[in-house]
């Protein structure tokens, strides 16, 4: 969970000390609140099936079953879909490889062929960038790994990731196609 705070700017700041006495004074009404939360939970996690089970399905249900104590249904879902899907924008955006793929299905919904045509492909399309053009992966096994480590991530951008065997040789075929 990603979570991003406003700027604090110069008239908020103020000493640890006077941060800790106004905890301290809020202290029994955080743990009040949690405890609305967790007895809220409690009464509805037996009954709490969300529509579509994310990563970490537990906390999920869990947080579900939760959120009426603080909002309307459907909001922690909301936020924790919101969230999951910043982080992967975020990862994808700090990954030279993975924004390359992601072009790469924006000029051409389907690409289809060996892991050295698919180096080949990519190279060529960021040869204008020599920096850019080093991080992709320079050997068939490397290209492939990465895409395999990358797989769940662009599934959730509306990228699917297939790899096969054809023909009598057997040779490897990369599918790489956009859902969208």
């Amino acid at each position: 969970i990603i979570i991003t705070l406003a700027a604090i700017t110069d008239e908020q700041r103020r000493p640890e000390a006077d941060l800790n006495v106004e905890f301290e004074r809020a202290r029994p009404l955080i743990l009040g609140a949690l405890l609305d939360g967790l007895v809220e939970g409690l009464k509805r996690v037996s009954g709490t099936k969300p529509i579509s089970l994310p990563r970490m399905a537990d906390f999920a249900q869990w947080g579900s079953a939760c959120e009426t104590a603080y909002w309307p249904k459907g909001t922690f879902t909301t936020a924790l879909e919101h969230n999951t899907q910043s982080a992967v924008e975020n990862m994808i955006e700090t990954d030279v490889f993975a924004c390359a793929i992601r072009d790469l299905v924006g000029t051409q919904n389907v690409w289809e062929g060996t892991a050295a045509s698919l180096i080949k492909t990519l190279r060529a399309q960021h040869d204008k960038n020599p920096f850019h053009s080093a991080e992709i992966p320079s050997n068939p096994k490397a290209i492939s790994g990465r895409l395999r480590r990358l797989m769940t991530v662009l599934r959730k951008l509306g990228i699917e990731v297939g790899f096969e065997r054809r023909g009598q040789d057997r040779t490897r075929i990369i599918r790489i196609r956009g859902m969208r």
